[in-house]
């Protein structure tokens, strides 16, 4: 765990190095000139995946078995009384179904950067 944080440690040096200029001003983000440079807030805009959901409704018929009668007869399949149904009816039933889909939406977050005076004045525009 020791060595994660110096090696974090030494990536944020490097960062922090590596945006300044010999002269001891940060140099410019977009041209990579050594201008004076100053903070400027750029928005950025990015496409998040999220899970849209929807419903809808299906129909589905199902029958639904009605009154039972005894089977007293001398065939083979019915040698012991049984209860036989003598109809059944068709009922409709709605069933919610549920459907998911992937849809990309814009994102947006504010970046600092640091400009020179004449990038500067086009992030304004």
């Amino acid at each position: 765990m020791h060595l994660w944080k110096q090696l974090s440690i030494g990536l944020i040096v490097w960062a922090a190095c590596a945006s300044y200029s010999p002269a001891g001003g940060p140099c410019c983000q977009r041209c990579g000139c050594q201008d004076s440079c100053r903070k400027v807030c750029r928005l950025v805009c990015e496409m998040k995946e999220t899970v849209k959901t929807t419903y809808s409704c299906v129909c589905d018929d199902v029958c639904v078995p009605g009154p039972s009668k005894n089977c007293v007869s001398d065939c083979e399949c019915c040698s012991q009384p049984t209860q036989v149904p003598t109809c059944a009816r068709v009922k409709t039933r709605k069933l919610l179904v549920k459907h998911e889909e992937k849809v990309q939406r814009p994102t947006y977050r504010w970046v600092v950067e640091y400009v020179c005076d004449g990038c500067a004045t086009c992030t304004e525009k």
